[in-house]
């Protein structure tokens, strides 16, 4: 049995995350993909002391299908996909603009650390000041390969309470459009007919949630 696996270390500020392909029946371990970026920042203010988040930083994630990995960097719109031995053998690329870091954005995210880590506007305005921008967002932030062998790539969002949205690819790599799936859920598997996922409710209580999926005949 093959699996990927995923390896982060955490530091004050920066983080390694490296890609392996990991066979549980020999224990041997080949690499794939390595990442080591900036996660936070040190961080002095009036009200705060402590290590904050980088704002909109991308971060690498996989997928496997039954023979290959599939792993994208979030900072531009491509998959690349590799064999058992960590050799690259092709890129899946999606023709979609960046989009811009606006005002509204940020505004969007002081709400987010607010919700997210409890402080006032203030407070959260505060922790993210001399801290570097991003002038664009991050492409996508998670990916899943569905049972008939297609590529969901999910495009980067904080905002929980509106609809995901997806680039889906066909097997032969070529992108079909995009999928919303319902707001807040956490996709954990996509069937032939179903999207299966976590969705958490106001008190923080998890919620096994099943979608139907109509596929045309292109197959999504």
């Amino acid at each position: 049995v093959i699996t990927l696996a995923m390896y982060s270390v955490q530091g004050p500020v920066s983080g390694t995350l490296d890609f392996i392909w990991w066979d549980v029946s020999s224990g041997m371990q080949t690499s794939v993909y390595s990442s080591r970026d900036t996660t936070g920042y040190r961080a002095e203010a009036r009200r705060y002391s402590g290590t904050v988040l980088m704002p909109f930083s991308p971060h690498p994630t996989g997928a496997v299908t039954k023979t290959t990995g599939l792993v994208t960097d979030g900072r531009t719109p491509e998959i690349r996909e590799y064999d058992t031995k960590g050799q690259l053998q092709r890129i899946l690329r999606a023709a979609i603009p960046g989009r811009a870091v606006t005002q509204e954005v940020l505004d969007g995210y002081v709400g987010w650390i607010m919700a997210v880590d409890g402080y006032t506007q203030d407070q959260a305005e505060t922790s993210l000041q001399g801290i570097p921008i991003r002038e664009t967002l991050p492409f996508f932030q998670a990916l899943q390969v569905d049972e008939s062998g297609w590529i969901w790539a999910e495009l980067y969002g904080l905002d929980s309470t509106v609809p995901g949205e997806w680039m889906v690819f066909d097997p032969d790599g070529r992108a079909h459009g995009r999928i919303q799936t319902p707001a807040g859920l956490d996709v954990r598997s996509i069937g032939e007919d179903f999207i299966l996922g976590v969705w958490i409710d106001e008190f923080g209580v998890e919620h096994v949630h099943r979608y139907s999926l109509r596929r045309s005949a292109g197959g999504v």
